[in-house]
């Protein structure tokens, strides 16, 4: 069976248009649902066998600086990760900081495959 690349392009290029109108619709009745919820205080909704649950979370945040200057090195060393900016460390090559084939020894790359609309 032969792909016509034409239809099959179309097709993508539709199919991603409604998904992202359909997200934005989901998205702004996700908003209202949680707000309801948590405004009435309603912490489940049946519906057709199917329970939503509203449930309160808490993302927590650091100021590494701030805790830095309240515990030893040794823990502070031991509870955080040292990581590599890629803008800062692609700024430093050009700069000649650093050498474009240390970066090369220790970059490691994943391939992966994306669609773009331009």
């Amino acid at each position: 069976m032969k792909v016509n690349q034409f239809n099959l392009g179309k097709e993508w290029l539709e199919k991603k248009k409604s998904l992202a109108e359909l997200q934005a619709e989901f998205d702004e009745l996700d908003a209202k649902l949680k707000e309801f919820m948590f405004s009435t205080g309603l912490k489940t909704i049946e519906v057709d066998k199917n329970v939503i649950e509203l449930q309160v979370n808490a993302r927590r945040s650091f100021d590494a600086t701030a805790l830095k200057d309240m515990i030893s090195a040794s823990v502070f060393n031991k509870i955080t990760k040292p990581t590599v900016d890629t803008a800062l460390i692609d700024a430093a090559v050009k700069l000649g900081t650093i050498k474009p084939d240390v970066v090369e020894q220790v970059t490691k790359k994943t391939e992966y495959k994306q669609l773009r609309v331009k």
